[in-house]
């Protein structure tokens, strides 16, 4: 998950540059927001990693409730 994706998460609308995609600290704000500590960004992009590994374990689940094998579904996905 990115920096640019968590940030947009938890403050969505603003603008902000960051030079470095990789560096917390090259954020620079260009509208008018609190600013976020690295660990808040960090959280949030734990958060929607995990949110997308629970959208994708609900997706196979219900493709194995219409009667989808593992292998159907690996074969789907590849």
């Amino acid at each position: 998950m990115s920096i640019t994706k968590a940030i947009l998460s938890l403050r969505p609308g603003s603008e902000f540059t960051l030079s470095n995609m990789d560096d917390f600290s090259t954020i620079v704000w260009h509208t008018e927001v609190e600013p976020l500590t690295e660990q808040e960004v960090i959280d949030e992009m734990n958060r929607l990693a995990q949110e997308k590994v629970d959208k994708k374990e609900a997706a196979e689940a219900k493709l194995q409730a219409l009667g989808l094998t593992v292998e159907d579904i690996k074969a789907l996905l590849s």
